[in-house]
């Protein structure tokens, strides 16, 4: 009889630690995930780094006096509270001539709005196709001034056009005057034979 009595004393002694081990790691994973959960509540409390709405395949399109002047269409914008927006996943722009037909085509990896100054920042992969000059300009960053129309990078930049390849780093142009642009430190010029 006491051999029975040592198991049932030893089982109940083995239940009361197993539920004790239970007890404990359950707190420990409590006090973890609380604890989680502030350092959570606290990013969020402090900023302005968390998009007020985020919006997926837009396209935005803007019209002047009934015309369709420019087509925006991006597969993600962030929007925050402050007016500024985050294009993370591609942006593409495409701009119209009076008659409707696509004056130019600019494509990039990422893009920026900051509300504040009306500026555009493009960056990463920027390619902007000029249809009716027929030149493409290549660069990491290209810079919209939507207020004054000025277009700007300090970034390599990479313009071919009739057969020609100039290199340089900064450009300035204005968006009124495009065939009046700017190559700040022109690096070079290749020429290329189109019948090879």
């Amino acid at each position: 009889m006491r051999s029975t009595q040592k198991k049932f004393g030893l089982e109940l002694i083995n239940r009361a630690l197993k539920k004790t081990i239970l007890f404990v790691t359950a707190l420990v994973g409590l006090f973890a995930c609380s604890e989680s959960r502030k350092a959570n509540n606290e990013v969020i409390e402090l900023g302005d780094n968390v998009p007020e709405s985020t919006s997926w395949n837009v396209e935005t399109l803007y019209n002047e006096n009934e015309e369709l002047q420019m087509r925006m269409q991006a597969r993600a914008q962030y929007s925050y509270a402050t007016g500024n927006r985050r294009y993370p996943e591609g942006i593409k722009i495409i701009t119209y001539t009076p008659e409707g037909d696509v004056e130019s085509t600019m494509i990039a990896d990422s893009a920026l709005y900051i509300s504040d100054s009306s500026l555009y920042i493009a960056y990463s992969n920027v390619v902007l196709v000029d249809e009716v000059k027929e030149q493409t300009l290549e660069t990491d960053t290209l810079n919209y001034f939507e207020k004054t129309g000025d277009i700007t990078t300090d970034a390599r930049v990479k313009i071919i056009k009739d057969g020609e390849i100039t290199t340089g780093k900064g450009m300035r142009a204005n968006r009124s005057d495009p065939d009046d642009y700017e190559l700040l430190d022109i690096e070079g010029t290749v020429y290329i034979d189109e019948d090879e």
